[in-house]
């Protein structure tokens, strides 16, 4: 049977210490065990598989420990001898057939081709355990039992081991009780790796077993169906845990997943920003659900303003859908309240990139458009806002997204109709919420509840890079930078939607190719180009400007959608009054220098003094009666209401 040594006993036999004997067990890789001991355990170490400079010294004394161990060690050496020249070194057979499909064989194939390639620890492993193979099945024969009955547990090997050792050796000998969890790598040709590796550097994510048939079926293809020269699958997912986890990141997972996780990463300064000097901007839907002002369930979004100096909130507005009016409403307001900052971080989406804020870029290539941050809108340029657009899809590089994670987890989940972020988050029960939405708050509630928690979160000590556990209040109080006031009345301006630039045409300027703007003093801007603002939730008027920012008119909706008929009187009277204003204005002096044809023709001369010669159809002495428009105008009202 295998003899066990513990390190004290072999440590007598050497003439070292027990401390050296662990030590040089390590560094060989000596086969060892655990085993129960006065209230303890110790580790012993096989002496079949000791290095001869050890086993020898021991083998001389014979001292060796345990039941026969030395008949027995002699019994066992005389029947591996048998058992290797009857098993032999069997070639590893070729799996493959004609039409290039690649079955491996059950159980597990050897690694190396013979003996010889095998190192020499290797061997003295699979010598044990054929060993240990011929002792349990002489056990059996002794004592007439069955093999399962014939275990020995000071083998210290389970009888699950022992059937998978005996299962290999009958199909390979000696190469299949060589082990296969220790050792040097499997030399994986390069060919089949780079088939490999090609199909499991995919975002579909492959199975390393799935990429291992791959390779296999295209080695067998190139070799004629020998597939002898590949290793194992195991042998592949090996090479792969040694590749850089960042690769594997880029190429299975994708570049988003690679910025996130393994890029490198910008670190700011936040106590070199003054509180006020810099001003973050961006979106977040609310992770619940609430009713809509068509009374239908929905997800309010936030679009909000947050000091970088001091994380301090400083405007905000709740929108059911984020866009450039959110955007515009809630910086006026934030500039409104703690004057205008030095520099505006914003995201790089398209109502960022609006004209009222970037310029804008052409129609249909704002994905392509190349950002040009100076070309920025009245409401950056005029207050001497300098705007910043922050990488694409990266939530790191805005710090307000820190902020919109607190809203998330501290205002959104208080909600009963907390919904989640994803499908993975939601809760069972929010479906009930969404098919009762008049149980669901309105906005006037989240609105107010919002203002409350926003408040709260100014008061609350934060932990945050230059905070020093002070609240944002603190900060913004201590730390305060230049402040720059923006009158409110310009500001209310700056703040509206701006069209294109167009020409001011006979019916006035137009906006969203149907609506219509024009009153009489607009007329005498007739052909020039103009700038017009307006306000979405109120389309009655516009505000007209000129390229240099002046106000020019403001311009009430002149279409007759929808009018009655008492409206297109005032119309018609409104456009004679613009011709007249025209000719009062325009009108030149009265000097009477042309030739008088008729009176040129009549006989006698025609005196001036005297007036003009009598026409037919016209009272002699006076020229044709001028027409009054006012009281064309009476006239044209009362018939209007005489006829309803």
């Amino acid at each position: 049977m295998a003899a066990w040594l513990s390190a004290n006993e072999i440590a007598q036999h050497l003439g070292i210490t027990r401390q050296g004997v662990h030590w040089k067990a390590r560094k060989e890789g000596w086969p060892s065990r655990w085993r129960r001991s006065n209230g303890g355990r110790r580790r012993e170490y096989l002496l079949e598989c000791l290095p001869e400079t050890v086993s020898t010294p021991i083998l001389r004394t014979g001292e060796t420990p345990g039941r026969e161990a030395a008949a027995g060690l002699g019994r066992l050496s005389t029947s591996l001898k048998a058992l290797s020249l009857s098993k032999g070194s069997p070639e590893r057979p070729s799996h493959g057939d004609a039409r290039g499909a690649v079955n491996r064989p059950r159980s597990p194939s050897p690694r190396f081709a013979s003996l010889s390639q095998a190192p020499e620890s290797y061997r003295r492993v699979a010598e044990m355990r054929a060993r240990i193979l011929i002792d349990w099945e002489s056990r059996a024969a002794r004592f007439s039992r069955a093999l399962a009955d014939s275990i020995d547990p000071h083998w210290g090997v389970s009888a699950r081991t022992l059937w998978r050792w005996k299962k290999s050796n009958a199909s390979h000998g000696l190469l299949g009780l060589l082990p296969r969890w220790r050792g040097p790598a499997s030399s994986i040709p390069e060919e089949a790796w780079a088939v490999f590796i090609s199909v499991y550097l995919d975002q579909n994510r492959p199975s390393a077993e799935d990429a291992y048939e791959r390779a296999l079926l295209a080695w067998a293809a190139d070799h004629a169906g020998d597939v002898t020269a590949v290793p194992s699958v195991s042998a592949f997912r090996r090479r792969v845990k040694d590749m850089p986890a960042a690769a594997l990141l880029y190429y299975r997972e994708g570049p988003k997943a690679y910025s996130d996780r393994a890029e490198p990463f910008l670190t700011r300064d936040f106590e070199e920003i003054a509180a006020g000097d810099e001003f973050d901007l961006d979106h977040h839907p609310l992770d619940f659900y609430a009713r809509m002002e068509n009374g239908k369930p929905g997800r309010f979004s936030v679009t909000a303003a947050q000091d970088m100096g001091s994380r301090k909130w400083v405007g905000w507005s709740l929108v059911e859908t984020p866009s450039t009016d959110s955007i515009l409403a809630t910086l006026a307001s934030a500039v409104a309240r703690y004057g205008a900052p030095k520099i505006a971080w914003m995201d790089n989406g398209k109502d960022f990139r609006g004209r009222e804020i970037a310029g804008g870029a052409k129609r249909g290539r704002f994905d392509k458009a190349q950002i040009d941050e100076t070309r920025v809108t009245p409401i950056c340029a005029e207050l001497g806002i300098d705007p910043h657009f922050v990488k694409k899809y990266s939530g790191r590089s805005k710090p307000i997204e820190r902020g919109f994670r607190n809203i998330a987890d501290r205002f959104s989940k208080w909600w009963e109709s907390y919904c989640g972020r994803s499908t993975a988050t939601r809760p069972e029960d929010a479906r009930y919420w969404y098919r009762h939405p008049e149980l669901l708050p309105a906005k006037a509630i989240v609105l107010e509840k919002l203002n409350e928690f926003l408040e709260a979160e100014d008061n609350r000590p934060h932990r945050g890079a230059g905070m020093n556990g002070r609240t944002p209040n603190e900060v913004w109080e201590a730390c305060r930078g230049e402040i720059r006031p923006v009158d409110p009345a310009r500001l209310a301006f700056l703040a509206l939607r701006q069209a294109r630039p167009q020409k001011v045409k006979r019916n006035g300027v137009c906006l969203f190719s149907k609506l219509w703007y024009w009153n009489e003093k607009l007329t005498f801007h007739l052909e020039k180009s103009v700038v017009v603002r307006y306000d979405s939730a109120d389309l009655s008027r516009v505000w007209v400007f000129d390229h240099d920012g002046r106000l020019l008119e403001e311009v009430e909706r002149s279409d007759l959608a929808g009018v009655s008929r008492k409206d297109i009187g005032k119309a018609i009277s409104r456009q004679r009054r613009t011709g007249r204003m025209v000719r009062e204005a325009y009108a030149p002096e009265g000097r009477d220098w042309k030739y008088n044809v008729a009176a040129a023709a009549s006989e006698p001369p025609f005196d001036g003094a005297q007036g003009p010669e009598p026409v037919e159809g016209r009272p002699a002495g006076k020229r044709s009666r001028a027409v009054d428009l006012e009281q064309l105008d009476r006239e044209l009202m009362e018939g209007l209401s005489e006829t309803g």
